[in-house]
């Protein structure tokens, strides 16, 4: 829900396989959230990937571009 509030995008339903979002533009979206200290995994390469790190009740963001170069 934050990503999608901070970026304005289109949530899919839950379990929608690899993206998670739409973009006003048209790209599909992977969101991930991990907690301090931790990594990100991915199953699949995704169009686009945002990656948010939980810090202290805050989302910082981490990763904010195309799938493939992760």
């Amino acid at each position: 829900m934050v990503a999608a509030y901070a970026f304005d995008l289109d949530l899919y339903p839950p379990s929608t396989p690899i993206h998670d979002a739409k973009s006003k533009d048209g790209r599909e979206i992977q969101i991930k959230l991990t907690g301090e200290n931790r990594s990100v995994s991915l199953a699949e390469e995704p169009e686009y990937l945002i990656a948010l790190q939980l810090i202290e009740r805050t989302a910082a963001q981490v990763y904010n571009g195309p799938g493939k170069a992760v």
